[in-house]
């Protein structure tokens, strides 16, 4: 599978199918993809460390006709060819989907941008935070009487990258069927359009409300309470599903000395004043550290979890015993707390970890394994800039 991926769609796609065993293949310019070169802040280089575990590096100048011909060459030798270019680049390079389905009938070629290859956005440019502000993602969040802020991850990036992987496969099972590759138009856009189903609704009545924010409670207001409340030493998330529920974090509340209004005692009550409801659950849970509060209501069966900063969540017990985050020594990074990919089945066994590849690490090699270049023709296209 070859992967012309940067920044974060395409190499996330490409990580999963790496991580699924598949033998993947980073092309990239002489000068590395944007990821990789991404080092001016503190830490920011680890996320290509983390992202390109277990492929292997080809370098290759596709502004060179040469470089142009080997790509030809590799794809008629692929399964699946991976990229998240602006929409002109690889039919600027005369590498289009069109031109590579020829070279190979059964390519499966995976194009993922932020709005897609058709419609009237299809040359916009987009970026997360770009995608997030078109999609509602930044309309929705954010406090009520505060301006919307972008969600505080990639949310745009990393669904995609999800979605190319699911219609990678999809089109494999497809081609196993037909005989036949495909082409694949992944859109940001609509990759996160689901995320939104709980603000879908308000949306479509006849007055919507103008304001869609709502802080930490539920986004269509149907359930309460629903929020993030403060703890001794922090903050701690808490939701109620059911009354059953709400009756038993209400006996732990009593227990403590504080009083629950009656008309809490439903669903309807509860959402009839939120702010008081807040308050009251609030007055609870301040009593206690973060943990405590989360070990008390799991103990009732009440949805909790604390808040917890980064470094708690990439160093947590309970990711590293299941094997999705390990230490991992690279030759450029040092040790980085690296991770496997979050699709697991009983029988599928998680894969060593083999670092980030170094740039063109591996052109040679694959050069003669997968097209059976001579070594003077390969040390030809290295001294004339093409690898």
């Amino acid at each position: 599978m070859l992967e012309l991926g940067h920044i974060f769609l395409g190499p996330y796609a490409g990580f999963l199918l790496a991580h699924a065993g598949a033998e993947v293949i980073k092309i990239e310019p002489l000068a590395g993809e944007h990821l990789r070169n991404r080092t001016a802040a503190a830490g920011s280089g680890i996320a290509f460390q983390i992202l390109n575990t277990n492929k292997r590096s080809l370098a290759i100048s596709l502004k060179h006709q040469e470089g142009r011909d080997l790509l030809l060459d590799l794809v008629r030798e692929s399964d699946v060819l991976i990229e998240n270019f602006a929409a002109e680049t690889m039919p600027g390079f005369g590498l289009g989907a069109d031109r590579l389905l020829q070279e190979n009938p059964r390519l499966i070629y995976a194009s993922g941008s932020g709005y897609g290859r058709t419609g009237p956005y299809r040359s916009y440019p987009a970026m997360d935070l770009v995608v997030q502000a078109m999609s509602g993602v930044i309309a929705c969040t954010g406090f009520p009487d505060t301006p919307p802020v972008k969600a505080g991850v990639a949310i745009c990036d990393f669904t995609g990258g999800l979605a190319m992987y699911a219609a990678i496969t999809t089109a494999l099972i497809h081609r196993g069927v037909t005989g036949t590759g495909t082409k694949i138009d992944i859109s940001m856009l609509e990759s996160v359009y689901p995320h939104l189903m709980s603000s879908i609704g308000p949306a479509t009545l006849d007055e919507p409300p103008e304001i869609t924010r709502m802080g930490n409670r539920h986004q269509g207001l149907a359930l309460a309470p629903y929020n993030v409340y403060p703890a001794l030493d922090g903050d701690v998330a808490i939701l109620v599903a059911r009354d059953q529920q709400w009756a038993l974090l209400t006996a732990e509340m009593q227990a403590a000395g504080i009083e629950v209004d009656p008309s809490f005692h439903t669903l309807g009550g509860r959402l009839a004043d939120l702010d008081a409801l807040d308050a009251l659950v609030a007055s609870w849970t301040s009593r206690y550290s973060k943990e405590e509060v989360a070990k008390r209501l799991r103990k009732i069966g009440v949805p909790v979890g604390p808040v917890r900063t980064m470094r708690e969540v990439i160093y947590d017990a309970h990711l590293e015993e299941r094997g999705m985050v390990c230490d991992l020594p690279t030759p450029d990074a040092g040790v980085i707390r690296a991770m496997r990919s979050p699709l697991r089945a009983e029988n599928w066994p998680l894969l060593d970890l083999r670092p980030a590849p170094q740039l063109g690490a591996d052109s040679k090699a694959i050069l003669g394994e997968v097209l059976g270049l001579e070594t003077a023709r390969i040390a030809e296209l290295q001294s004339n800039g093409v690898i």
